[in-house]
Parts: structure tokens; C-alpha cells; sequence
């Protein structure tokens, strides 16, 4: 995803078309799942299609679709980008959810999941050629000025004089990635950890199961939710302040997880606790990047940032396995509490660079 993100700030930069990145982003997505379908049969030919074709369209969508909210909305581009990000967490929950929900009607079919992939690949390319209508920035001559403009023409808290050097860009690009990687590390166990703790309970296993399978839902429903009311919050409060606290409160949830998930309920608030700060940190890290650099150079400042997030995704995903083999984690619940303490202290790091953001600027 990182290299197209790029490619869609040099679009909207050199003013080829306002609409074009999105209709490509989704032409590119839908086009990818709908070939890779037909084409698809090795894994190198899935990997082009569905990760690199698929994650250029991704790319280009969402963050184009996210400069156009902030544009649109000067006055409120907190509740702005709270929506945006949260309509990007929901799509994951969305797809994931209807493919189970299709596979029992095509997995007797000779193709399987390649039917799947070319209804989604139409499906998508429909919606966002929709939705392109709207995602649209609006002209120069179209802004509202926001509460602290002043030359009436850019809707936000553009910097004045120089904008942050190069380690103030280093310090905002750990702080995403440390909080985000200290998701995902955990993300892909939080079912394992919670069939492991509530069969030790005493649960059935297949009741814990189906717990766990709710409590994950769960994490992307009140991920979106926790999007749209921090962003909200981040409309009447400082951002930075705002983000130390949810880099606060993530790190407590951590350290904390193995006290709040004891039992069925548990299980599912400690995920959901987990699930609203990482919407949180969606939300947020947009507008800070829009503070720093102005709404004019967001697209390029945010993609470049916004690469931390996927390196956090690559990390997290590629470092977790091996380190439960390295912990012994696996059956014995309280040994998940070493992974759980790892995420704990990335998060607590960006917290502790958060308090010096402020100087580097």
C-alpha cells in the first residue's frame, strides 16, 4: 500500500483530477479481486492481484476520501476524520463478514472463494465510483474559514513560518508506529488468548470459541465507534493532550488484560477497551498531521506517516508468531500476559514521546 499512497499525493499535487485518485483506488481494488478471480491461480499472481493491485486501490481511496472530509468539514475535522476512519475500520469488519456469510453458498462450487472475489471485485468498484461523487475536495474558492484562519482561503490551524524539521517528522512517524504495533502484535491472538483463558475457566471449548469470535467482532464495531468520539473530543480539546491520554489508557488495558478479560464478559470489554483506542489513534493522527503541515501539504505529509502504520502492520504480524514460540506462550493463559506487556510498553513509548512533541516542533 505505501508506494500508491504516494502516487495518489502526487496526483492530487500536480491537479490531474480531484475525483481520478479515488475512481482509481477503486478500479484498481475492484479490478484486482475481480482478475485475480479469473487469473489468480498461482501464489505470485495473488499476491500482485489482491495485495499489490488490491492495496494501491486501498491506498488511494482512503486517503484521498479522507483529505476531502477535512477540507469539507474546517469546523469540525475532528468528528470529520473520526467518521472517515471509522467508515475504513467498519469496511474490514463489512467484507470480512459478508465472505463468511457467502461461503457456504459457493464452496461446493468448483471456483470456491474465486466467485466470492469477482462478486466483491464488481461490488467494489460500484460502490466507490459511487462514493467518488462526494469524495471530492472542494476549490479554493469554496472554503469555509475555520475558527483560527486568517488568510480566509486555507480551513485550518495551518503552522506559522517554518514547517517541523526532520526529527519532528521522525518523532510523529514512531509514535504511529509504535502505538499501532502494539496492536497489532496482539491482534491476530486475541482469539487464541481467549479460547486458551476460558477453556482454563472451565467454558467448553466450543462455547469459548464463539466467545471469542465475539469479542473480535466486537474490536472492529467499537474501533469505529471509538473513531468518530475521539475525533469528536479532539474538536474541543488540544490533540496532543488527547493523544497522550489514549496512549495512557491503551498502555493501562494492556498491562491490565489478563485482570479485565477473566471470564466471557471480560474477554469481550477488554477487547472492545482495545478496539476503541485504536480508532482513537485513526482518527487522530490525520489531524495532527494536518496541524503540523497545513490541510495544503496533508496529502503528501500523511502518506509518508501513514507508511508507519503499514510497517507497524507488517511488524506486528510477522514478529508475533515467532515471539510466542520464543515466550512459550500457548495454553497456559498467564503466559500470554508477556505478549500483552510488550504492546503495553510500545504504546507507553509513544506516550513518552508525545510529552516532547511540542519542543521538537
Amino acid at each position: 500500500m505505501a508506494v500508491p499512497v504516494l502516487a495518489g499525493a502526487e496526483l492530487i499535487r500536480s491537479r490531474i483530477g480531484k475525483r481520478l485518485p479515488v475512481v482509481l483506488g477503486g478500479l484498481f481494488l475492484g479490478g484486482g479481486f475481480s482478475v485475480g478471480a479469473l487469473m489468480g491461480g498461482s501464489l505470485l499472481s495473488r499476491i500482485f492481484f489482491y495485495g499489490i493491485l488490491g492495496g494501491a486501490g486501498i491506498a488511494l481511496a482512503y486517503v484521498v476520501s479522507l483529505y476531502s472530509a477535512l477540507r469539507w468539514y474546517p469546523e469540525r475535522k475532528g468528528f470529520a476524520s473520526g467518521i472517515a476512519s471509522g467508515g475504513f475500520l467498519l469496511g474490514i469488519l463489512f467484507w470480512d463478514e459478508t465472505a463468511w456469510g457467502l461461503l457456504p453458498f459457493f464452496e461446493a462450487s468448483p471456483a470456491g472463494l474465486s466467485d466470492i472475489f469477482m462478486i466483491f471485485g464488481v461490488l467494489i468498484s460500484a460502490a466507490v465510483a459511487l462514493g467518488s461523487i462526494s469524495a471530492v475536495p472542494p476549490d479554493e474558492n469554496q472554503f469555509v474559514p475555520g475558527p483560527l484562519d486568517t488568510s480566509g482561503t486555507v480551513p485550518c490551524r495551518a503552522p506559522a513560518g517554518r514547517l517541523p524539521g526532520k526529527v519532528y517528522f521522525c518523532a510523529l512517524w514512531f509514535i504511529i508506529f509504535f502505538s499501532f504495533a502494539a496492536v497489532f502484535l496482539i491482534l491476530d491472538s486475541l482469539f487464541a488468548f481467549g479460547l486458551d483463558a476460558l477453556s482454563a475457566s472451565g467454558l467448553e471449548t466450543r462455547i469459548a470459541a464463539k466467545v471469542s469470535l465475539v469479542s473480535a467482532f466486537w474490536f472492529w464495531i467499537i474501533a469505529a465507534s471509538g473513531s468518530v468520539i475521539w475525533g469528536a473530543f479532539s474538536d474541543r480539546l488540544n490533540h496532543r493532550p488527547l493523544l497522550f491520554a489514549m496512549f495512557i489508557a491503551q498502555t493501562a488495558v494492556f498491562f491490565g488484560f489478563q485482570f479485565i478479560s477473566s471470564g466471557a464478559k471480560g474477554l469481550i470489554l477488554a477487547s472492545c477497551l482495545i478496539g476503541f483506542n485504536f480508532g482513537g489513534f485513526l482518527a487522530l493522527f490525520p489531524l495532527l498531521a494536518a496541524d503540523s503541515y497545513g490541510e495544503r501539504s496533508f496529502v503528501s505529509s500523511y502518506s509518508l506517516l501513514f507508511s508507519a502504520v503499514l510497517a507497524a502492520a507488517v511488524f506486528g504480524l510477522m514478529v508475533s508468531s515467532p515471539l510466542k514460540g520464543i515466550l512459550g506462550i500457548g495454553g497456559d493463559p498467564s503466559r500470554w500476559m508477556l505478549l500483552f506487556a510488550i504492546s503495553g510498553i510500545l504504546c507507553l513509548v509513544s506516550a513518552v514521546i508525545t510529552l516532547f512533541l511540542k519542543r521538537l516542533q
